[in-house]
């Protein structure tokens, strides 16, 4: 499957590419709004377009926005990123000080031989 996806992704990137060039031409001239900028010299995938909104320069909330271009039929959603990951628990100072033991318990399951941890004969 991902191969036959593969013969397929440089038409993919050129219909994000058009598709973007165009929604970056209509939004340039909003300064309530971030939107990509290409690095001179590089290219965009587009796999994603964020934009980032200035909520008391817009007058209207990320998600308001958001609202309103899929009224416009655009396929967007505000807060794609619900956590960053940087926010995750695990990366949290204070996780590592608890009590849990967490690695010396990943220390015990994995112990012996790695053909043993696989579960090879």
């Amino acid at each position: 499957m991902a191969r036959a996806q593969l013969r397929k992704l440089d038409s993919i990137i050129e219909r994000r590419r058009h598709w973007c060039r165009e929604l970056t031409r209509q939004l340039e001239g909003i300064a309530e709004l971030q939107i990509p900028r290409v690095t001179p010299g590089c290219e965009h995938s587009y796999w994603f377009y964020m934009m980032r909104v200035d909520p008391a320069k817009l007058g209207a909330s990320a998600d308001q926005f958001a609202d309103a271009l899929k009224a416009e039929g655009l396929p967007v959603a505000a807060h794609y990123i619900g956590q960053p990951v940087y926010e995750y628990p695990v990366f949290n100072p204070a996780s590592c000080l608890r009590p849990c033991n967490a690695p010396l318990r990943v220390a015990r399951i994995w112990q012996g031989p790695l053909s043993k941890r696989r579960g090879d004969p």
